[in-house]
């Protein structure tokens, strides 16, 4: 039987504590580098039980993999906007946010070099994660996100749209290539 006044219970208290204290609302978005972090849960489940690092893995097992690349990168965007939401209304934490973001250049990055991969061009997005992090930094330190929702949700709309107008730019030459394979 443990006691409370057991130091090694106390221990194991004091960090339980500190896990379910809430996180700081300020963020720092962190450079894209390779972070492990928990399976990704999406709502449609595709590769929800597959973690960051086995889908970077796995794409890079495929160069060329451009539907699969594209795919990833296209839920990653829907995911990283709903999260962008539910933050600002309150009802997800910050974290996922940056995790998503995160998420999104690791994606964007295979992408770019699975188009590469069969000499399509699309470099012309790399800025995105730099444009996007410029909107989303001093609106995550901001002390009323859901007020500003409706002035930064565009911007967001606007840096995802180019990305989406690239690919869709590129669908006809990927069509073109893929029936020649």
């Amino acid at each position: 039987m443990i006691r409370v006044s057991d130091p090694s219970f106390r221990k194991d208290q004091d960090a339980t504590q500190k896990l379910l204290k809430p996180e700081p609302e300020r963020l720092r978005f962190s450079k894209m580098t390779s972070v492990l972090r928990p399976p990704v849960s999406r709502a449609d489940g595709v590769n929800s039980n597959i973690s960051l690092l086995e889908r970077v893995t796995k794409a890079s097992g495929t160069p060329g993999d451009v539907p699969t690349a594209v795919r990833d990168l296209l839920l990653t965007v829907k995911d990283l906007q709903s999260s962008i939401e539910q933050w600002a209304r309150g009802c997800t934490s910050s974290r996922e946010v940056n995790e998503l973001y995160i998420q999104l250049g690791m994606d964007l990055n295979t992408t770019i070099s699975a188009f590469q991969h069969h000499q399509l061009d699309i470099s012309e997005v790399r800025t995105v994660p730099r444009d996007l992090r410029s909107v989303l930094e001093p609106w995550m330190t901001s002390p009323e996100p859901l007020a500003t929702l409706p002035f930064r949700m565009p911007q967001i709309r606007q840096v995802l749209s180019r990305l989406l107008k690239t690919l869709n730019a590129q669908q006809t030459r990927w069509n073109a290539i893929s029936d020649r394979m």
